[in-house]
């Protein structure tokens, strides 16, 4: 093992803890698709990382209102957790998207950071999909 003096060590060590705080700044992010077609798969992917810690969790909002899991309507949300990179990702899927599921979506953690999404729903006459099946 090469001599290091203790100028070149504490040169090292700053230059580590600098790169740990580039890694974990906190920062949220929401990406998924802009436009989706009535009756089609939306799927949105918030992911909320901390300078030293992952936030305890994710909230979603459609226009202001709390998302939360309904299966009876196709809406399933799934959360994750890595300690390691420090970072919480939230999965928000809704199964055949309807002209209500447009709108902004919201993301917010536990520590109050916030981002958003606005999300279209296409209508069009060639739905895949019989609009009776989905009536509820």
């Amino acid at each position: 093992m090469p001599f290091l003096n203790k100028r070149t060590y504490a040169y090292f060590f700053v230059d580590k803890a600098l790169f740990q705080h580039i890694c974990y700044v906190s920062a949220i992010l929401i990406t998924g698709d802009r436009y989706v077609n009535k009756y089609k798969r939306l799927v949105l992917l918030c992911n909320a990382s901390s300078d030293s810690y992952p936030p305890d969790e994710l909230d979603w909002f459609l226009n202001g209102h709390k998302v939360v899991t309904d299966l009876d309507d196709g809406i399933k949300i799934t959360n994750s957790v890595s300690l390691k990179s420090r970072a919480i990702w939230s999965e928000l899927v809704i199964e055949h998207a309807r002209m209500k599921h447009g709108g902004t979506y919201i993301c917010r953690t536990s520590e109050k950071l916030v981002t958003n999404i606005k999300v279209n729903i296409l209508s069009g006459k060639n739905d895949n999909i019989s609009k009776n099946l989905l009536l509820r």
